[in-house]
């Protein structure tokens, strides 16, 4: 690369970086106005939102502990985006995928503890590998529009959890439905004191950098996004599209059912009826956020992480409603959606006149 092309993508990387912040700084005033409609002060609300996130010990715990389901969402649906696969139904892949570590963590025993987490965790991905095969399969099949089945999976998955907890997985020894906790050898350990962050954090790292290496770096990921970018051209120069459409929902469903695998082995141990985890429905923003490059949806999974955390000690402390905390997430999504569509007009002007 010439010095000339080096320079120009620092500036393009500066320019992209600048823009996206501005829109989140854009995207928080609005939200505070909204705030201040309902009669609350936002600058509060907002003190609140931050330290409660990150403002002491426990509060950053509790983000990075939400951080590590989101990110592994985040990945998922972007991974799916490459070979244009719009996998939406990344919440029912990782509901499955926390029953998947929940049968071998609880019914799998005398295990020493790290076969016992890896066989947990192979359970869960292949669990989400196995939920989304069933849209890939109406979609290769039946030519069944993908969007549609896999938001209707979301609550099968969901609501059949709640039916194998209430019946033949309830704790006998609970007064509420809810399922038995995993075995002691199932548990992921804390990797910091005082707080719910456990050693899931290190394989989302992990897994995050893997995903980076082969979409970015690899043969196998270049045809992947040969593929997203014009299945077409792709195809003509040799590549198998269908192959690579498989090969992206494998990997999709496998990170989405991980992410479900660490949650509850970190953070759940158990399953209650009547849980809504929401980590796919606010990946898919997250990636959308990032531009589906692994270290942009790092921040804006851990921004969404913060928000998580932070909308709840707003609502404890200030009396926020709870709704104006998704509201917040959508305009920060719009905004830096609208900011992507700048910035790709200023790249390629950057990119065509060196200016």
């Amino acid at each position: 690369m010439s010095s000339f092309d080096s320079s120009l993508s620092r500036r393009i990387l500066r320019m992209r970086i600048l823009v996206t912040g501005l829109a989140v700084v854009v995207a928080f005033l609005l939200g505070s106005a909204l705030v201040a409609l309902a009669g609350i002060n936002p600058l509060t609300a907002l003190r609140y939102l931050f330290s409660g996130a990150l403002g002491t010990r426990h509060g950053i715990g509790e983000t990075l502990t939400r951080f590590i389901p989101l990110f592994l969402a985040t990945l998922s649906f972007a991974i799916a985006m490459k070979v244009h696969f719009y996998n939406v139904g990344i919440e029912g892949q990782i509901a499955l995928g926390s029953l998947g570590a929940l049968l071998v963590g609880v019914y799998v025993t005398g295990l020493p503890a790290p076969i016992h987490i890896l066989l947990c965790l192979t359970a869960s991905v292949v669990f989400g590998i196995l939920w989304l095969s069933v849209a890939g399969f109406l979609r290769f099949r039946f030519g069944a529009n993908e969007l549609l089945t896999t938001v209707m999976l979301n609550y099968i998955a969901i609501y059949l959890i709640d039916i194998l907890v209430e019946t033949v997985l309830k704790d006998p020894n609970s007064l509420i439905n809810q399922s038995q906790k995993i075995a002691a050898t199932a548990k992921l350990p804390r990797i910091m004191e005082g707080t719910t962050v456990h050693l899931g954090l290190v394989f989302a790292a992990i897994v995050g950098f893997i995903v980076y290496y082969y979409v970015w770096r690899t043969p196998g990921g270049f045809e992947l996004r040969a593929v997203g970018a014009n299945s077409k051209a792709a195809k003509y120069a040799g590549i198998n599209p269908a192959k690579l459409i498989i090969i992206g929902m494998i990997i999709s469903g496998g990170l989405a059912g991980l992410g479900g695998g660490l949650n509850l082995l970190g953070y759940q141990s158990r399953w209650v009826s009547g849980t809504f985890l929401g980590y796919g429905f606010d990946g898919i923003g997250a990636a959308v956020m990032g531009q589906y490059h692994p270290l942009g949806m790092a921040f804006s999974a851990l921004l969404f992480a913060i928000i998580r955390v932070g909308g709840g000690a707003m609502q404890r402390s200030v009396g926020v409603p709870y709704p104006l905390v998704h509201a917040l997430q959508g305009i920060v999504i719009i905004a830096v959606i609208i900011s992507a569509y700048f910035i790709e007009k200023r790249t390629e002007k950057m990119t065509k006149g060196g200016q």
